[in-house]
């Protein structure tokens, strides 16, 4: 893969490198979650949710790539249900808890596209 960017102030110099991240695809409707909610036990990826009655469940969850501390959940999950992130020591399965809701971090922004340069 190849690509031009401006370096007017020279910050790159040749023989440099750097690690650069782009979009492949777009998710529009992607179940995200925090890194801080996953567990892994006997090498399945768990989180604990929050069910009908405020009751804890245990469920098993495949995951995709992560961005920034979210990963991007394939099955699992459905949009909407409560993942615990908070108290995960004492949380367990069936217990009644008394959930508090949290405010969800955005996704970091995709970086912008690159634009080709005119004549180059």
């Amino acid at each position: 893969m190849q690509a031009a960017f401006p370096n007017p102030e020279k910050v790159l110099r040749p023989g440099q490198f750097a690690r650069v991240r782009g979009v492949i695809d777009e998710r529009p409707d992607a179940v995200l979650i925090p890194q801080l909610a996953v567990q892994e036990e006997q090498g399945s990826k768990t989180v604990l949710v929050v069910g009908d009655g405020d009751k804890v469940a245990l469920r098993s969850v495949t995951l995709d790539e992560r961005i920034g501390d979210l990963y991007i959940v394939t099955a699992g999950l459905k949009r909407g249900e409560r993942v615990i992130v908070e108290g995960l020591q004492k949380a367990r399965p069936g217990m009644q808890v008394k959930p508090e809701l949290k405010p969800s971090t955005p996704a970091p922004a995709a970086p912008p596209a690159a634009k080709p340069k005119a004549g180059g």
